[in-house]
């Protein structure tokens, strides 16, 4: 009787998760089709779209409050409660800076020359592909090593390539003599750098997750 409510327990926390993670991917693809429709001068779509990252965000809120209620009332997995609060923590962060950042687009509604917008669009996918990821590996929490350890590699290969769009975007305006203000320059280099701020939350809760899986495997062997 005992192992079965621990077991329905355990199968509530995981649920808790997926919900969790699915608001963070609702996040994630508002944030995408937000940037998207800034850069398309489409302002109503931005507008709804930052609408759905602010409600999810507190959505995505109210969902870590129920997971760490469960975690600790319960009292599931007490040798790693810290590392999983950490890591989802950690997480939360990353919805919060995408729509900070979706936020700062529409108040600041910076100048991007359509030669240069493919770049971004480039970036955002990128960006939201590192999210994705990290998603997705944090499902196999309590699972499968081999997920974590193939999305967290995800993860990297998609940081690695939003470091190189962003190289690209920055190349292409400081050497570009149509943008005359070294001012424009920098506020276009600047939300270059904040949308690639989502991928490299993204990478650092990775490697957290990675760090959380190599330790729980080593106690499972002591």
């Amino acid at each position: 009787m005992f192992t079965t409510r621990f077991f329905k327990k355990k199968m509530h926390l995981e649920q808790e998760i997926d919900n969790y993670l699915n608001c963070l991917n609702e996040i994630c693809s508002a944030f995408n089709k937000g940037v998207k429709s800034y850069l398309e001068r489409d302002f109503t779509k931005l507008n709804h779209y930052l609408q759905t990252t602010s409600r999810g965000e507190r959505t995505a809120d109210q969902y870590l409050k129920d997971i760490k209620y469960n975690l600790y009332a319960n009292t599931l997995y007490p040798d790693f409660q810290k590392d999983i609060t950490l890591i989802f923590d950690k997480m939360d962060n990353v919805a919060d800076i995408s729509n900070q950042v979706l936020i700062q687009i529409a108040l600041e509604k910076p100048f991007i020359p359509d030669y240069i917008k493919p770049y971004f669009r480039e970036l955002v996918d990128y960006a939201c592909k590192t999210t994705s990821e990290l998603n997705n590996a944090s499902r196999h929490l309590f699972k499968n090593r081999v997920m974590i350890e193939d999305h967290t590699n995800k993860v990297n290969f998609y940081q690695v390539e939003a470091n190189k769009t962003v190289e690209k975007i920055l190349m292409t305006v400081y050497q570009d003599d149509n943008i005359a203000e070294l001012a424009q320059k920098r506020h276009i280099a600047y939300f270059a750098m904040k949308i690639l701020s989502v991928s490299e939350q993204a990478m650092k809760v990775s490697k957290k997750l990675v760090f959380y899986m190599i330790k729980s495997d080593v106690d499972s062997y002591e």
